[in-house]
């Protein structure tokens, strides 16, 4: 598949420096991405570099900006005339993006690309694809295997496996009396402690909002996913209440935790501060709650979609051809946070290429393990309840109260179920909704 969308590729790029080679006035495109990460930016200048030298007479311009306030800001642009090309973002901004008609469609150029799976496309109210899935993370239950087979246990496989295996391997090993390495690390602090819980929460077959857009966050599955993450609490490092995402990938990375819940961005961490503990870790993905029917594996998807507004709709999914096709995607793959970017186009699961390449290739069996558990369990936020569209979501997620309510649980100054029940009342007055 991957090489015969490479001699497609090809061909139609040479019709495309043709057709653009003979236009009389330069043909500048506006690119705008939220990765301001420098090793990111500097992977996107040498792919646009590389079409712009191919496409004679185009140039294009790599904008950034803050996701937060995106669709406020694209709807005003829109109705100035003033949107970018096209884009790189979060699928959860697609949906509504298309109901106000922002958004030129791509389902040929999905069909082209031709091996993405189609449970990584933004649902929407249209049958038609608007989006592109790019790249995604892969979060896991990653695991130290050394103190594991020391302690004689395996992987857990259910929750009371999971919980069982964070108190046992919370111990003193230097027998002075204090506790010196944690069975679990935890996000507890605000804001970050919902994105942490996430993954338990679906594992246990909950939800934050239900299909029809109600809340459901105090559902009896959800209350019983709240309150067995405050039970994992006691088995993670003292201050798990303050606990953001980088200082959970540390504690882990520099051997304070035998689990922690993270992307493949926590191995980039172990390189950094403990190199040695990489041949001594694996990872599972999230164990089935009792509520559950099946584990999970939280990913987020970042995508391209291109903006009706453009006066060159087919020059943009060029681009994006270009950049997915095999010399720029393994560029992409394996020099911003490689092991934590990883393809959403499935014949990279078997890629050789890409996993002997030099940044992959001594984690590999991680990488490809990783990769293998998000195609196999992979859900993101906006591929819950059937991609069913909540236009409140995004701001359910970020309300203040929900991450206030769960570091007050941390804390215990609130059971499972109050906190629970703070969050949707608050959702529902705010939203209007059930």
């Amino acid at each position: 598949m991957k090489k015969l969308f490479s001699i497609i590729l090809a061909l139609v790029m040479c019709l495309s420096v043709l057709s653009f080679a003979v236009a009389d006035e330069e043909i500048k495109l506006v690119y705008w991405s939220p990765e301001d990460d420098e090793s990111a930016i500097a992977v996107d200048n040498a792919i646009i570099e590389k079409f712009v030298a191919a496409h004679p007479g185009v140039s294009i311009e790599l904008q950034h900006g803050s996701l937060s306030d995106i669709l406020a800001k694209i709807s005003a642009m829109a109705i100035a005339g003033t949107t970018p090309d096209f884009a790189f973002f979060s699928p959860r901004y697609v949906a509504a993006m298309v109901e106000g008609g922002y958004l030129e469609e791509l389902t040929d150029l999905y069909k082209e690309i031709g091996d993405i799976p189609a449970s990584f496309v933004t649902p929407t109210s249209s049958e038609a694809i608007y989006d592109i899935p790019c790249v995604m993370d892969s979060i896991c239950l990653y695991y130290r295997t050394d103190l594991f087979e020391a302690a004689g246990i395996t992987p857990p496989t259910n929750w009371d496996e999971w919980l069982a295996a964070a108190e046992k391997l919370t111990q003193d090993t230097d027998g002075d009396g204090v506790n010196d390495i944690f069975g679990m690390t935890l996000m507890g602090g605000i804001p970050d402690d919902y994105f942490g819980f996430t993954p338990i929460l679906w594992a246990n077959g909950a939800e934050f909002f239900n299909a029809d857009g109600s809340a459901a966050i105090d559902s009896p599955a959800a209350i019983e996913a709240l309150d067995f993450a405050k039970k994992l609490a006691p088995f993670c490092p003292p201050g798990m209440e303050n606990v953001n995402y980088s200082d959970n990938l540390v504690l882990f990375a520099s051997g304070k935790t035998a689990m922690v819940l993270a992307p493949g961005r926590v191995m980039l961490s172990i390189e950094e501060y403990s190199p040695d503990l990489l041949d001594k870790i694996d990872m599972v993905a999230v164990p089935a709650g009792p509520s559950g029917d099946k584990p999970v594996t939280k990913v987020s998807i970042n995508d391209f979609v291109v903006f009706n507004n453009t006066k060159h709709p087919e020059l943009c999914k060029e681009f994006i051809k270009f950049y997915m096709s095999d010399e720029s995607y393994e560029l992409f793959l394996t020099n911003s946070a490689p092991g934590h970017m990883l393809p959403t186009r499935n014949a990279y699961l078997e890629d050789e290429a890409y996993l002997n390449s030099e940044k992959i290739a001594y984690k590999a069996d991680k990488v490809k393990k990783s990769l293998g558990l998000a195609f196999d369990y992979g859900s993101d936020y906006v591929l819950r309840n059937g991609g069913a569209y909540n236009p409140n979501l995004s701001e359910g997620l970020a309300s203040t109260v929900m991450a206030q309510q769960i570091n007050k649980m941390y804390l215990g100054e609130v059971t499972a179920a109050e906190c629970a029940k703070t969050i949707a009342d608050t959702w529902r007055e705010d939203f209007g909704i059930n």
